[in-house]
């Protein structure tokens, strides 16, 4: 009898000894990451990343969104651009963070395809004070009107047609300009233009006078040819 008690006595002391090392062991296992972000965004915008574990906010996290990888800041956030994306297709992105001691977790969002502006003329190369027109139209071709264009430091609106008439300023060199094409439910886009000086007065003279000895210079050769053939005839007909 002592001796099943002494038996008894030694399994629930191994239970109570051993038992809570146990529970302790398997408490070790790394805390979960939070990572919070927009289910949708549209293309070429901004957006926040913000990871968490609990109510803290963990910072230098890695996040990696379509192969860019950034640490978050001291409050536990990141910011990434939406790519430009084709319509029609899957177009979800999977948004991952990781830190050493957490375990890694993702979050996924949509980027949604936003019809783009984009501003056509004739030519981006123009002289000074004459007037071009710029026409806006979408992805598909077709001209879109209200458009705000956006020309040295001045906003106008395309017409019913998609176009708007505009003039170029004086310059003393070639310079570039902005030409930007925004409208809400669009994605705003930027056309390039050169605009170089007209010919001076005197780069126009002595441009007229160049052509002009090069003019004379071609007469006389010719001139001296001909002669030279008419002497050479005269001796041979002796």
């Amino acid at each position: 009898m002592k001796k099943i008690i002494g038996m008894l006595f030694c399994f629930l002391l191994f239970f109570l000894v051993l038992a809570p090392s146990t529970i302790i062991i398997s408490s070790q296992t790394h805390p979960e990451l939070l990572v919070l972000c927009p289910s949708e965004a549209n293309e070429d915008s901004v957006f926040l990343v913000t990871v968490k574990s609990g109510t803290i906010f963990i910072t230098n996290a890695t996040v990696t969104f379509k192969g860019e990888t950034t640490l978050t800041n001291a409050t536990g956030k990141v910011t990434f651009q939406a790519p430009r994306v084709v319509p029609d297709v899957n177009n979800t992105f999977t948004i991952t963070a990781s830190k050493e001691g957490y375990n890694t977790i993702s979050c996924f969002i949509t980027i949604l395809n936003v019809p783009q502006l984009f501003p056509t003329i004739p030519s981006t190369y123009l002289t000074e004070n004459t007037t071009f027109v710029v026409t806006v139209v979408d992805e598909q071709g077709r001209p879109i009107k209200n458009v705000t264009i956006t020309y040295e430091n001045k906003e106008y609106q395309t017409d019913e047609n998609g176009t708007l008439t505009l003039r170029a300023p004086l310059v003393r060199k070639s310079e570039t300009y902005k030409i930007i094409a925004s409208k809400s439910g669009y994605l705003s886009n930027m056309l390039p233009i050169v605009v170089s000086p007209r010919p001076s007065q005197e780069n126009l003279l002595g441009f007229l006078i160049l052509l002009a000895m090069c003019c004379g210079i071609v007469v006389i050769s010719i001139v001296l040819v001909v002669s030279k053939s008419l002497k050479l005839r005269r001796i041979n007909r002796r």
